[in-house]
């Protein structure tokens, strides 16, 4: 029987082993296809792997900024670099960050904040991906899911803050920055559309900020079964509506925290330090003394080979001339996204690391089934296929 409504749903670092904590999940996973989901290394890779069934390399998404010195659209907050520290920074990326989105909604871009990226080196970066991921033809002549979506005249909704991006267009909701709000603000919508995606991230923040185990990520854990259940319940249940339920990643406990900035304070290089990966540029005649100042640290360069193994060898070095990947529950500390608060947990490791993985349940089959991120391109088109 075609079911009425297809919804995907993104369980943001939930851990495979997570599972077991939860009732209505659970119980989901037994009567339908589940397995534990193995993602790609990076960070933005990881949506435009799912929605293209593309590893990085292919579509060309690996972190969320690049190397773009003289062509980036952060290069006027280097006059600000003295206000860095002060009582005015924090206006003034809050201020950059509104121009930017509204900047970047009005062409169909690619919506971020600018974090903690220090004032003085912004100015050399740019967001990787140009186009929001559901904009007609973002991945170039690679066909993603909304792509396909578009052909069929399906109608269908993405819920991500801050934006509800449709068929018909886009529309900012800067409500949508906690679980409840986004299940509410979908069940308000949901006799607009035929497909559906959301993502719950409330997980992701609390396991950040106190740990996979804590008290509070158990608590999260509970209220995220419950609004699950919720969501497949509002659209008459499991009879009656097809879902693929897939965590981006899993979280892996903080050990260890390695200063890389303090370590290249007195020596002249282009860097960005994301949590769990240092890159470096205009390295020609710095390389032997980069890595020297890298030895020894709990991680690993990605050379050649090791790039790829994880398909990130894209032929140009916008990402990065020079990669240092931390080792799982290592923290690259401060970095330029949390600055100088330190997580009691992580993501962005080797994805074959056991706690970086995550899961997924779908409706289409039943059994265990360990998966690849890129395989959940299949899963949500064999759903569309399914129906229509």
């Amino acid at each position: 029987m075609k079911k009425e409504k297809i919804i995907i749903v993104c369980l943001d670092s939930f851990r495979f082993d997570y599972l077991e904590k939860t009732r209505f999940l659970k119980n989901l996973a037994k009567r339908h296809k589940y397995g534990m989901l193995e993602t790609v290394l990076g960070f933005n890779s990881i949506g435009a792997s799912l929605l293209t069934g593309k590893e990085p390399q292919e579509h060309g998404i690996f972190t969320k900024f690049w190397y773009t010195p003289g062509n980036s659209p952060f290069k006027f907050l280097g006059k600000f670099s003295f206000l860095e520290g002060g009582w005015g920074e924090r206006w003034l990326r809050k201020l950059a960050e509104l121009w930017f989105m509204l900047r970047q909604f009005l062409k169909g871009g690619y919506l971020t904040r600018i974090y903690k990226l220090p004032l003085a080196r912004i100015g050399d970066f740019d967001v990787s991906s140009r186009k929001a991921f559901t904009e007609l033809g973002a991945f170039g002549r690679i066909k993603s899911i909304p792509d396909i979506l578009r052909e069929k005249g399906i109608k269908f909704l993405f819920f991500d803050w801050p934006v509800i991006a449709g068929s018909g267009g886009r529309r900012i909701d800067f409500c949508l920055n906690q679980d409840e709000a986004k299940l509410r603000s979908l069940l308000r919508h949901k006799e607009e559309a035929e497909f559906f995606w959301i993502k719950f991230w409330d997980l992701d923040t609390v396991a950040h900020k106190f740990g996979v185990e804590s008290k509070q990520a158990r608590e999260v854990l509970r209220g995220l079964d419950d609004i699950s259940e919720r969501l497949v319940e509002s659209f008459g249940g499991e009879e009656k509506v097809d879902f693929l339920f897939w965590a981006d990643h899993g979280m892996v406990e903080v050990k260890k925290t390695i200063d890389i900035e303090s370590l290249f304070k007195d020596f002249k290089v282009k860097m960005f330090l994301d949590s769990t990966l240092a890159r470096f540029w205009e390295t020609k005649g710095k390389e032997k003394e980069i890595l020297r100042r890298l030895r020894g640290l709990p991680g690993k360069i990605l050379g050649e080979g090791e790039r790829k193994k994880y398909k990130i060898d894209f032929g140009h070095k916008k990402y990065g001339e020079i990669i240092f990947l931390a080792e799982p529950g290592v923290l690259i500390y401060p970095n330029y996204f949390e600055g100088k608060v330190k997580y009691k947990a992580m993501h962005g490791y080797d994805p074959a690391y056991p706690d970086q993985k995550g899961i997924y349940i779908s409706s289409l089959g039943r059994g265990r089934e360990n998966k690849k991120m890129t395989e959940m391109f299949g899963e949500i088109k064999g759903l569309i296929d399914n129906r229509y």
